[in-house]
């Protein structure tokens, strides 16, 4: 299965040299927030509209290592994967900026 993860681009260029990913947001959550295909537009657009330079990683969820659980910490119906740990390079299958159309709505990336 694969999940999504939304990223600054700065910070997985950091990552990329790194070796290993955690966002920025790690410290005060503890853990990484992710998406299914289907929610990465909606989370996108209620949690990053006033970012630049935004990529999206896709995610094979059988190379992770850490844990991965699925739930909504807020109480609602729809769940959300989060990976309890760090996210290794591996388990990163591709990343794509993500862009957004003439009107400002984001685009979900072409992964071929």
């Amino acid at each position: 299965m694969f999940i999504y993860h939304i990223a600054e681009k700065a910070k997985w260029n950091e990552a990329l040299k790194a070796g290993s990913y955690v966002p920025g947001t790690y410290q005060q959550d503890g853990f990484i927030h992710c998406s299914l295909e289907k929610q990465v537009l909606v989370v996108a657009k209620r949690n990053f509209q006033h970012y630049n330079d935004l990529v999206l990683l896709k995610i094979d969820s059988n190379l992770i290592l850490a844990p991965l659980i699925f739930e909504n910490l807020e109480g609602k119906d729809e769940l959300f994967p989060h990976i309890y740990g760090t996210l290794p390079m591996n388990a990163v299958v591709a990343s794509l900026p993500l862009e957004r159309d003439q009107q400002s709505f984001f685009i979900f990336p072409s992964f071929s």
